[in-house]
């Protein structure tokens, strides 16, 4: 290749090999390369005119005036990368002046990391192995913003001689921030913006592999709002929507950098803890996380708290994503079966409970279709004279393998899958059958189990005539709700219970003493009956336990409530509660519960 030697800082050797050292070209430079031709790059003899000679065609007014007004930019450019001539489009679409480019270098303004890329075609070009090319790439603007382009690249050459570059450059940028929007559609949760399923499975395995390759173990954990439903059914989902926003970004700040929080959907959110020292650390981030959604006062919806349960798991050699987000999720209704509101770490023997678990449950929705629940009645004793008062009803399963099983086996379950308003209303169905005996001349009372949920999901008027069905006498039925059941008895399923106790119905509260239930919340909700939870009664011959009996019974009776002991097993526990005060009792005592054709006539 024929060069004069070392032009504006850039040179061009006879093998064509460009180093960076980027100046202004200089005026000589810049005088008649850009109007060089060689015949066999011009268009058709027959598109040009009799009366223009080659300069005219490529540096003469003609040219000039159609590059000007080309709707794309366009580019003479040095072999060595200085612009020889520019046209308007080139400016706007760089935001640079003519003077600025006609001083620099297309080296000097395009972004770091493309100009490698961009330096091996021309390399590639001016050694002939090909006649041009083209990319996109990224330009700088004076202010240093990004400028993307698709670049045409061709090179003109005279006497295999190279004498400059044809640049065509399209402005891309529309179409660059189109794909943006739609790689951070296809890889982002819409709502909070968070990874979702596929960006995180993508950086789980890559964190998986590089765990395997340095022996330090990841660990996965899924955080599930508890009841987040409730908040969707009472505050609506815009409401909902805004907490989720929240949560995530709470959990976000729990992390350390370079760990992620995706959304899976729903109120799922999914944790990647990479790089593990050890298993203490990733059990104290979940623990932070746990701990920051229930203490963040920005997170609570009016009465409504939030918690979470977390299943954690960390890998182990050969576990794949799909073992870690598995056995995360079993961990993770294991937190929430011993309460929620905590992290469970995933074990071997965990598993098997979860899957018992899940098979119960389908059973249990069987056992619903097939009728298999029956209620069984446990008489409420007077203390004072022994008589019966009334009878609390208690699920049992008629289960086809097991026999008789009782409801603290499969409630807890019912619960957890939304089942609990089948089961009260087919009960109930079935109590109006047997309720002349339950009640018998003198009127006794028949206790009823029931949760907010249920109130809320089986409708009031639903109840009311399933009740009126079964208890021709409203206040011959008592509703019973434990004391942490009323923590979430929110505006709907309390409006629903004076709808209930407006008809004559009455209400209890059950295992009271156990929860965090304010004197207050008493006195606003004024119960007809307070059930002592059956831990106060096992433990009557503790001072701690007798003073709080006492103090019960005696607020009780001055609020205008009755009292009934649970679980009494003994004589002794049975006078040692009457001599405090307390109204009456149920328990093995007299008689475990039983169906109605057991019952004593």
């Amino acid at each position: 290749m024929d060069t004069a030697g070392p032009i504006g800082g850039w040179k061009a050797s006879t093998t064509a090999r460009w180093d960076r050292c980027p100046a202004t070209p200089s005026a000589a430079h810049r005088s008649d390369a850009c109007v060089a031709s060689d015949r066999q790059h011009r268009p058709g003899e027959q598109l040009r005119g009799p009366h223009i000679d080659d300069h005219e065609l490529f540096g003469g007014a003609v040219f000039q005036l159609a590059v000007d007004l080309a709707p794309i930019g366009i580019a003479l450019v040095s072999t060595e990368g200085t612009f020889l001539r520019v046209n308007a489009e080139l400016c706007r679409i760089l935001g640079r002046s003519t003077e600025d480019l006609m001083a620099s270098s297309f080296q000097a303004i395009t972004h770091p990391d493309d100009l490698d890329a961009d330096l091996a075609l021309l390399e590639e070009t001016l050694a002939g192995s090909r006649t041009g090319y083209r990319i996109e790439k990224r330009y700088l603007g004076t202010d240093g913003t990004v400028v993307w382009v698709q670049l045409d690249v061709v090179l003109v050459r005279e006497d295999d001689r190279p004498l400059y570059f044809i640049s065509q450059i399209q402005d891309i940028g529309p179409r660059k921030e189109a794909e943006d929007r739609l790689r951070q559609l296809a890889l982002h949760d819409a709502l909070t913006d968070l990874p979702n399923r596929t960006l995180f499975r993508d950086r789980a395995e890559r964190a998986l592999a590089r765990a395997e390759r340095l022996g330090h173990p990841i660990a996965i954990g899924f955080v599930d709002l508890d009841d987040f439903k409730l908040v969707n059914d009472t505050r609506g989902h815009a409401a909902g929507d805004q907490l989720l926003v929240q949560v995530g970004a709470q959990i976000q700040a729990q992390l350390r950098a370079g760990d992620t929080v995706a959304r899976f959907g729903g109120d799922e959110f999914v944790i990647l803890i990479d790089d593990l020292p050890d298993e203490a650390t990733a059990t104290g981030i979940a623990d932070r996380i746990v701990t920051a959604l229930k203490a963040s006062p920005g997170l609570a919806l009016e009465d409504l708290g939030v918690s979470a349960s977390l299943g954690l798991v960390i890998s182990t050699p050969g576990t794949t994503v799909d073992d870690l987000l598995r056995h995360a999720d079993l961990a993770m209704y294991e937190a929430k079966r011993r309460g929620k509101d905590r992290v469970a770490v995933y074990d071997l023997s965990l598993e098997t409970r979860v899957i018992d678990r899940l098979e119960t449950e389908q059973r249990l929705r069987l056992a619903l279709d097939r009728q298999e629940l029956f209620p069984a009645y446990q008489p409420v004793i007077s203390l004072a004279d022994g008589s019966t008062l009334g009878h609390e009803v208690l699920a049992r399963w008629q289960h086809p393998h097991a026999g008789v099983v009782t409801a603290a086996k499969f409630i807890p379950i019912a619960a957890e899958a939304h089942l609990l308003d089948r089961l009260t209303v087919q009960l109930l169905d079935q109590v109006e059958a047997q309720v002349e005996r339950l009640t018998g001349p003198d009127g006794r009372c028949i206790l009823v189990n029931v949760t907010p949920r249920v109130l809320i999901e089986v409708e009031v008027r639903t109840l009311l005539d399933v009740i009126a069905a079964c208890c021709p006498d409203p206040s011959c039925l008592v509703l019973e709700m434990t004391e942490s059941e009323l923590l979430r008895l929110d505006s709907p399923a309390a409006t629903a219970l004076r709808d209930l106790r407006a008809t004559g119905i009455r209400f209890a509260v059950d295992d009271f003493g156990t929860g965090y239930s304010s004197l207050s919340m008493l006195a606003s909700l004024r119960p007809d009956i307070l059930k002592i939870d059956r831990s106060f009664t096992e433990s009557l011959q503790e001072p701690a336990a007798t003073a709080v009996v006492e103090a019960l019974c005696r607020m009780a009776a001055d609020l205008g409530m009755t009292t009934i002991g649970e679980g009494v097993e003994q004589q002794e526990q049975a006078d040692r509660l009457l001599a405090l005060g307390c109204d009456a009792a149920q328990g093995f005592l007299w008689s475990p519960a039983r169906a109605i054709d057991d019952l004593p006539r």
